[in-house]
């Protein structure tokens, strides 16, 4: 059994993890303190565990203040589509409304990247940056600790560090979870009449669909269609053709004609929240602190967040890891409250707003979009959260 002592280590290597490891190579003095540790399955299958969606199939909305982040770390993406305007619309309602870079003074809203893409592009700055990186021989682990440090157990590995950061997706302990009997529907599409730059949102009785352009592939885009578990049975028992026919007549024609190019997936959302984001010296971000309903986007987003904010309250610590930690990372949890709070309350309301299938509210939804797209300042007061969040 072999011993390593570090200052931090970070259960997970998925984007967040490797994110943060980033952020905090900068700012450490001994960067080769900082463990990083990969999980082994990380990589290998979807994130919904789906066994025939490869991750090139997968594809990550990362809005501009994500961007800004990437920026920052010197991490320039090669393969992606720009997002300039945003449609979003309600299935056989009245109202509509259009986000455009232009209404916030930016040339973008945000890009649209395949998950492998990201993680290579962040894997070969993970391997410059100086981190150790140790490979998990298997995805189970330990932890405890005490009131000087936290100790990870994994199959050949004894690690001791001063602070713990998981960020790995497993469930944290004090998790909320909502079942809330909604699916997803995951696939690839072709459009015959594909539009450049435009991403798509259409809230329809049963649940959301949006339509994110796919990168380095024209008029091809990812679909994501979220319901009742019977309306995304059904549509998942349809053949190609069939499925593709629903498609256009509940989306519409404005990108032309549909055609399913790969197999759909249906995949359960379970929304977890974890209440308390530090327990002594272990703190939880990302997808271990919340996994969101996929409306808008905003998961993976929430949780480069968390990890800004995080190397934001540890700088101090870092000129002196000698020094007490517990104080930094309660700050810590205490600014992340108000970020968290009204992106979860967003994501988990729009989609039950939009399908209750009431006329008032049906026609006070409709009211709403058609404001936020006559009244550029209100859109910009109303949507300026998606793009950036509360930054730290």
């Amino acid at each position: 059994m072999i011993n390593h002592n570090f200052d931090v280590v970070i259960l997970g290597d998925g984007p967040v993890g490797q994110i943060l490891a980033l952020l905090l190579a900068k700012i450490s003095q001994n960067p080769q303190l900082i463990a990083l540790i990969k999980n082994p399955l990380s990589k290998s299958k979807f994130s919904f565990k789906s066994k025939s969606i490869i991750d090139d199939s997968r594809v990550l909305a990362l809005n501009y203040g994500s961007l800004a982040l990437l920026e920052s770390l010197n991490i320039e993406l090669k393969y992606f589509c720009e997002i300039k305007h945003i449609h979003i619309s309600q299935y056989n309602k009245f109202g509509r409304c259009i986000i455009n870079s232009e209404d916030f003074g930016l040339s973008n809203l945000g890009n649209v990247v395949t998950y492998n893409h990201l993680c290579s592009i962040l894997e070969k700055s993970i391997a410059k940056c100086g981190v150790t990186i140790l490979n998990q021989s298997s995805e189970k682990y330990f932890t405890q600790q005490n009131i000087d440090a936290f100790y990870v157990k994994l199959k050949d590995l004894n690690i001791s560090s001063r602070i713990g950061i998981k960020c790995d997706g497993t469930i944290s302990d004090g998790m909320n979870t909502l079942k809330n009997n909604q699916y997803a529907l995951v696939t690839i599409i072709k459009a015959d009449l594909p539009c450049n730059y435009y991403a798509w949102e259409r809230f329809t009785s049963n649940g959301p669909l949006a339509l994110l352009p796919f990168p380095q592939r024209q008029g091809v885009y990812s679909v994501i269609w979220c319901g009742t578990f019977d309306n995304i049975k059904y549509l998942h028992e349809l053949d190609r053709k069939h499925f593709s026919e629903i498609l256009n007549k509940t989306f519409g024609y404005r990108l032309g004609r549909f055609e399913c190019e790969e197999n759909k997936q249906m995949i359960p959302l379970i929304s977890n929240v974890c209440q308390n984001l530090v327990l002594d010296r272990l703190v939880i971000i990302g997808n271990s602190a919340q996994i969101l309903h996929p409306v808008a986007g905003q998961g993976l987003n929430l949780g480069f967040r968390d990890a800004g904010c995080l190397s934001e309250c540890l700088k101090d610590w870092f000129r002196n890891v000698e020094s007490n930690p517990l104080p930094l990372l309660q700050s810590f949890k205490q600014s992340r409250n108000l970020d968290r709070k009204l992106t979860i309350n967003i994501t988990n309301f729009l989609p039950y707003i939009f399908s209750t299938k009431l006329f008032p509210i049906e026609y006070a939804c409709g009211m709403a979009l058609m404001m936020l797209d006559l009244i550029p300042s209100l859109r910009k007061i109303f949507l300026k959260h998606f793009l950036v969040g509360f930054r730290y």
